[in-house]
């Protein structure tokens, strides 16, 4: 089960009302979730190497400067939502984390934490301040909220290119409504691809090169840092595979570079581009094989986008998508993947299996309509 990382509660009264909010969560239908990437840690030290540059020492210590570099740049952000047709009482509320990217007030978040929320506050030390949204894009679930403050903590955003599986990463946020909660753990694996269940908030969603973490996931800390031990923040803490809800060992954050660009285009446009080739389509390997040509991945057309890229490029209804620019195509989530890899304006090289025969068309990718 995916859990993206938000938590229903208050951010002052969450703790000794958590059980009576998880039951309000749980008969209204909604998901409790959470998001973060984190391992308790001791008082001990380890060594970690590279075979390409040596080895490196890592000590525990570096985690606390790391901590008191980043924490505050983290803030909580607790939100209202008023569900189409009830009352007042009705209210519900969330608890997710945010990351401070720039000091005249610009923070951070993900977009399923103030996906339709009424009233977004924010935890600036001692004191609530009310944010508004600035924008949001769901295809890679970053938000970016407002607060009128100047002179803020901004954090200092890294990269993933630098980043190699096995490095230490340190999470902050609130889990459970706990302020500038500090965890660690490591990269586990790099740009893993994840689409949402249709039984989940924000199902048929596809999240592309995510970093996944071995890190404790505990909700409230959706939203928050994923750091390198420099201080940088290198990932925007998302959701989790899990079958209780609780930490098991799977975490995912997006990339820094993503969310940075995002973030960028959100506040200066109010969305984010994204290009698209305009079709619709099922996994072959979710298909019968009478129906999937001998093929045994790749992507069936089901339905095109009049006038859209596929189209114009001759594609149809029944072509089985197999790779892009000599790329093999697994499934929906790597077709979408690699075109995010690519801008507006870009040709790719596609290929395909119509009636049982290999072709290979040029496809100039487009900007995708608002939805």
């Amino acid at each position: 089960m995916y859990k993206k990382c938000k938590h229903k509660g208050f951010i002052k009264n969450f703790t000794g009302l958590a059980k009576a909010v998880i039951l309000l969560a749980i008969v209204a239908g909604i998901l409790l979730t959470s998001c973060s990437a984190q391992r308790e840690t001791g008082a001990t030290s380890t060594t970690t190497s590279r075979d390409d540059t040596g080895t490196e020492s890592f000590s525990f210590s570096e985690v606390t400067d790391v901590a008191k570099q980043v924490s505050p740049s983290v803030v909580s952000i607790g939100i209202r939502r008023q569900p189409q047709g009830t009352p007042q009482t009705g209210t519900v509320t969330g608890i997710g984390s945010g990351v401070i990217y720039r000091r005249d007030g610009y923070i951070i978040t993900n977009n399923h934490v103030v996906s339709g929320a009424t009233d977004i506050v924010v935890i600036l030390g001692a004191d609530e301040v009310g944010a508004r949204l600035i924008a949001a894009d769901a295809d890679t679930d970053i938000a970016v909220i407002k607060v009128d403050r100047n002179n803020l903590n901004a954090a200092k955003f890294g990269s993933v290119k630098d980043l190699q599986v096995g490095d230490p990463v340190v999470a902050i946020g609130s889990p459970f409504g706990f302020e500038h909660t500090v965890t660690f753990g490591i990269i586990s694996a790099l740009n893993r691809n994840l689409t949402i269940p249709a039984d989940q908030a924000g199902g048929g969603e596809v999240l592309t090169d995510l970093i996944q973490t071995d890190a404790a996931i505990n909700p409230g800390n959706s939203g928050g840092a994923l750091s390198n031990t420099s201080g940088q923040v290198i990932g925007i803490n998302t959701l989790i595979v899990s079958g209780s809800g609780a930490f098991s060992g799977i975490g995912f954050a997006i990339p820094a570079d993503t969310a940075t660009n995002v973030a960028d285009q959100l506040i200066k446009n109010g969305r984010a581009s994204h290009p698209y080739i305009g079709i619709t389509g099922r996994n072959v390997g979710e298909l019968p094989l009478r129906e999937n040509a001998g093929v045994n991945q790749g992507v069936l057309v089901i339905d095109v986008v009049a006038g859209g890229p596929a189209a114009r490029a001759g594609l149809r209804r029944g072509d089985i998508i197999t790779s892009i620019n000599g790329e093999p195509v697994e499934d929906i989530a790597d077709l979408i993947a690699q075109i995010r890899e690519h801008k507006v304006g870009d040709t790719i090289e596609l290929t395909y299996v119509r009636n049982g025969a290999r072709n290979t068309v040029k496809v100039t990718l487009a900007e995708r309509p608002e939805q």
